[in-house]
């Protein structure tokens, strides 16, 4: 799913892109913020609620920032650190299915739909070639 950046902006100790809405990775948020927008919404379970929480941000007037050149170690490695071999005819989205890849497809769709969605022919004929892809 495409992510549209706002725009970069140099700054003195490096390159900081603003973003509409980022993984929560690193993420850090002022309290007073929290009082504007509340806090993740517990329907997406599992992932996507970082975007959506994030995005709620710049809705309310903050913005949030990218550091490109910030390492951040993740201490979960539970996913997507499976290797997949991949064969003709075969989708890693499909046969890897699980609970997870459920939750992933099922609130990237829904947050994409609400938030990207500028052009809805563009958008079925994207989700259509996808589909196709990993369907053929």
């Amino acid at each position: 799913f495409p992510v549209t950046i706002a725009h970069h902006t140099p700054t003195r100790k490096g390159q900081y892109i603003q973003v509409p809405y980022v993984p929560y990775g690193g993420f850090f948020v002022h309290r007073d913020m929290l009082s504007l927008i509340g806090y993740p919404d517990r329907a997406f379970y599992l992932y996507v609620d970082d975007e959506e929480f994030t995005y709620r941000v710049t809705q309310r007037g903050g913005s949030v920032w990218m550091v490109p050149s910030a390492k951040v170690k993740d201490i979960d490695i539970t996913d997507s650190r499976v290797v997949y071999q991949a064969r003709k005819g075969s989708s890693p989205l499909l046969d890897l299915w699980s609970f997870r890849m459920y939750y992933r497809v099922r609130n990237s769709v829904y947050f994409h739909n609400k938030v990207s969605l500028r052009n809805p022919l563009l958008y079925a004929l994207n989700k259509s070639i996808f589909l196709f892809k990993i369907w053929s």
